[in-house]
């Protein structure tokens, strides 16, 4: 008996159900999961359009085909079977009563045929050799050959006869066909525009064919190239087809120098054909008739294609820029240098490499690793690829800390053993993480995945796997269609959240896989069973099984489990619940010690005591200064610095689990603020009703300034109105509550005298070379004057120009220097000055005081 198989089909169709699925209601596709399975040379007899329900195609005998869909026209190509010559092929889903044309390999066979009444056409293909059957809703065809008149080239153009060149003339609106070898399409810069069906140039079979110089816009393929070989695409340009340029079993071609922009599918697509060079190709803004999770569209598509060369190729801005896909080795053997950009980030692709790390600093927008092993790669953001990191046949690498977001692949396993991915953020991707398949393996591989640790989001499948011995742990995958689609045997499934999925999880065949310590958190179904042999829903006490948000029996005895089994499904049942999300984890708790201040600061050294419970024993608790480097903790931790600490820790039990890294943040500031008084300085000396304006600052560099406060704000006038001792106090507290105070003393003085004699005449004038004594009182409550230092300097007046100050000389033996004496007995400072050698005229007399002040007055010389 024969499958009826959806979607495309047959050796295609494994691809394409693997990876290239459309968006389609759930139950269908879980129905045909399994097919991913399936042997690639399955026969059927039933095709059905996703796209279009009613489009059927029945084939009287099982054959191997594919059908695409493309805008309004259907490519469906057959290969040869030996199990009969002649099959008929009944289609459906027709407009009735209406002319369809059918061309069988190329636009000379054509078949012009009439739908019934029911929308059905009928029609006979011989299947002992492969065929494409091309089906378009309205004929019109320019045929280019090698003779006189270059077929219907001079209809469109000029004919050289001896280059085989046509030359268009003026744009096209018609299929142009490539009727014998070595022809030259010359667009001359003009264009072929179609209706948005058939193609704007076809070949089939053809050699050294040359198309250049040309657009070609509005078809389902721009230019199309079926079993044709050494054929070149030169300096053109393919726009707003479905597919720009497709070449279909078509070998060593040359594709240069072209733009393949603003599609609505893809760019370039090379399908079965080996040996071509891709060259200095922009593949732009292709996609735009994409939908979500859509197969289909990409700048430059690769499959099943092996030996190709791609170098200096641009895409941008496509809905997937770049894909290479087979399930065979072989054809994933390709020369594709780093010359290839997506979004501007080089494509990486190693083949047969170990040891190496792949990280930030090499820039990829999409690695391919093919029989690698021993590989990391880490630390890189990928968007926008049919897989940010494609594994062929890898054994022991390990994927980590990536990012993937809005392609359809984040990660890709395929037919490897004993790969990690872990530490990683997926995000609206077809999968988050494929790891496949069982079937097709060679011994001892397609086991032991470790996928760990990872949060995967808005994903049709967050973690699919086909695989044997995987290991599923420390996930978080919320929101997707399905949290995690298990199909392989022998997995463990521990510590994973799966929240608000529309199904938690789903199993799907094989057997003895294990499953507890997990979350299910508000998914619409927590998990689906299909034919699952002995699976493990829970341990016995204390590990007991998961946690489940719809599960809400009591738990009398406090153990934790609830006293009723949660049953999963129909005969599934986890018969030890946990009542507490996580509740299997260690907890641990920090406890800080240390002299308290305000505002969570600590003023002293801070001792913290870890401690960690758990239901089935610690086995050790860690912590860490940076996240990083970790210390097995032995007893209390001082933490002395100051400024603001993190301490992170978690506890390990006995049997791994690992709680979530917890952080306690310790801020230490044993000092208070500091204090800079400027002005007035401790000890300084003022005038009475001299002006000083005060000057000081407060600052804490750790808990911050909380307040200062002074007896004269800062800028404000200090109190000189009285005499005597005067102080200025200024308190300043921080955050953490250290509070200093800082003091300063200064003097206020009152000066008075008349500096000379009462008995001589001031204003008649001072004779030259006379002593003459200077004296003057200061007043000063509570200071020993004896401290204050004053000295005498002239200044000679010539003409109302004031001169060079100099110091004053005394007259005898009292005085020394320019200094004033001061006089205990007399309560007095005294200066004689010598005028001797002073010339006649006015002379500034000016007291200099060592706190800063001065006095002066005027005498005149004759």
């Amino acid at each position: 008996m024969f499958k009826v198989i959806k979607f495309f089909t047959l050796s295609f169709l494994i691809f394409l159900l693997t990876f290239l699925l459309p968006k389609v209601a759930r139950a269908q596709v879980l129905e045909n999961e399994i097919l991913i399975q399936s042997n690639q040379d399955t026969l059927a007899t039933e095709f059905v359009s996703q796209q279009n329900p009613q489009l059927t195609v029945i084939s009287s005998n099982p054959i191997k085909a594919e059908i695409h869909f493309i805008g309004e026209m259907i490519l469906f190509s057959s290969e040869a079977t030996t199990n009969t010559e002649v099959v008929n092929l009944n289609f459906s889903g027709f407009i009735p009563k209406t002319i369809y044309h059918f061309y069988l390999d190329e636009y000379h066979q054509h078949y012009s045929l009439e739908s019934d009444q029911d929308g059905r056409i009928d029609f006979q293909l011989d299947i002992s050799s492969p065929h494409t059957l091309i089906i378009q809703n309205h004929p019109s065809t320019k045929f280019i050959k090698n003779d006189d008149t270059g077929g219907d080239c001079l209809t469109i153009g000029t004919w050289n006869y001896s280059t085989k060149t046509c030359t268009l003339t003026g744009d096209v609106s018609e299929t142009i066909q490539i009727d014998t070898n070595s022809i030259v399409i010359d667009g001359n810069g003009y264009s072929i525009i179609g209706s948005n069906t058939g193609n704007g140039i076809y070949s089939y079979n053809k050699q050294y064919v040359t198309i250049k110089n040309l657009v070609v816009k509005n078809f389902a393929n721009g230019i199309y190239f079926n079993l044709g070989s050494y054929n070149q695409v030169i300096d053109s340009e393919v726009r707003e087809n479905d597919v720009g340029l497709r070449f279909y079993s078509s070998n060593y071609n040359q594709i240069l120098r072209n733009k393949a922009n603003n599609n609505r599918l893809t760019g370039i697509w090379i399908q079965k054909s080996s040996n071509n060079t891709l060259t200095q190709n922009q593949a732009e803004r292709n996609g735009a008739a994409a939908t979500a999770y859509t197969n289909d569209a990409y700048g430059i598509f690769i499959y099943d294609s092996p030996q190709n060369i791609l170098t200096q190729n641009i895409m941008n801005d496509n809905y997937m820029n770049f894909a290479l896909f087979s399930w065979n080795v072989a054809y994933l053997n390709q020369t594709i240098d780093q010359t290839n950009l997506v979004d501007g980030k080089p494509i990486v692709y190693l083949r047969n490499a170990a040891n190496q790390i792949i990280d930030s600093a090499s820039n990829a927008g999409t690695i391919y690793c093919i029989q690698c092993q021993n590989m990391t790669f880490k630390d890189l953001s990928f968007a926008d690829e049919l897989a940010g990191v494609y594994l062929h046949q890898n054994q022991n690498s390990t994927v980590e800390n990536i990012s993937f977001k809005n392609g359809y692949l984040g990660i890709y396993d395929q037919y490897s053993m004993g790969n990690k991915v872990q530490n990683s953020e997926m995000d609206n991707g077809y999968y988050g993480v494929l790891v496949v398949p069982v079937g097709g393996c060679f011994s001892g591989t397609c086991q032991y995945a470790q996928i760990k640790n990872n949060y995967i989001s808005n994903c049709d499948r967050g973690i699919y796997f086909n695989h044997y011995y995987v290991t599923l742990y420390g996930n978080y995958l919320e929101k997707n269609k399905v949290g995690v689609f298990a199909y392989g045997s022998y997995a463990l499934i521990r510590n994973n959240t799966f929240t608000e999925n529309d199904l938690g999880i789903q199993f799907r065949f094989f057997n003895d896989n294990k499953m507890y310590n997990n979350n299910f958190i508000d998914n619409i179904a927590q998990v689906a069973i299909d034919n699952t042999r002995n699976p493990v829903f829970n341990l016995g006490i204390p590990t007991g099984g998961n946690y489940w948000s719809n599960w809400f029996t009591p738990n009398v005895n406090g153990d934790n489990f609830a006293d009723s089994p949660y049953e999963l499904t129909t005969g599934y049942f986890d018969n030890l619940p946990w009542v507490i999300r996580d509740g299997w984890l260690p907890v641990t708790t920090a406890f800080p010690t240390g002299d308290v201040g305000e505002d969570g600061w600590y003023r002293s050294d801070v001792t913290v005591t870890l401690q960690g419970e758990d239901n089935e024993g610690i086995d050790r608790i860690e912590y860490s200064f940076n996240n990083n480097d970790w210390i097995v903790y032995t007893g209390p931790i001082i933490i002395s610095n100051e400024a603001e600490s993190s301490l992170y820790y978690h506890s390990i039990d006995i049997v791994g689990d690992k709680e979530k890294t917890k952080s306690l943040t310790v801020k230490i500031d044993k000092n208070p603020p500091e204090i800079v008084l400027t002005h007035p300085s401790d000890g300084a000396i003022y005038f009475k009703d001299q002006q000083i304006v005060s000057q000081w600052s407060a600052s804490d560099d750790l808990s911050g300034l909380k307040s200062a406060t002074a007896s004269v704000d800062n800028g404000q006038p200090i109190d000189t109105s009285t005499t005597g001792l005067k102080e200025l106090e200024v308190t300043a507290e921080d955050f953490a509550g250290n509070k200093t105070t800082q003091k300063i003393n200064y003097s206020v003085i009152y000066f008075y005298s008349s500096l000379f004699d009462e008995n001589k005449k001031h204003d008649q004038g001072y004779k030259a070379g006379s002593g003459l004594p200077i004296k003057f009182d200061i007043q000063a409550e509570g200071m020993d004057l004896g401290q204050i230092e004053a000295r005498l300097y002239l200044v000679p007046v010539i003409n109302g120009i004031v001169g060079n100050k100099i110091p004053a000389f005394s007259k005898g033996k009292a005085n020394d220097e320019n200094i004033f004496r001061y006089s205990d007995s007399e309560d007095q400072f005294i200066f004689n000055l010598d005028t001797k050698g002073l010339s006649s005229g006015i002379w500034q007399l000016i007291i200099e005081f060592s706190f800063g002040a001065s006095v002066s007055t005027e005498i005149e010389i004759r």
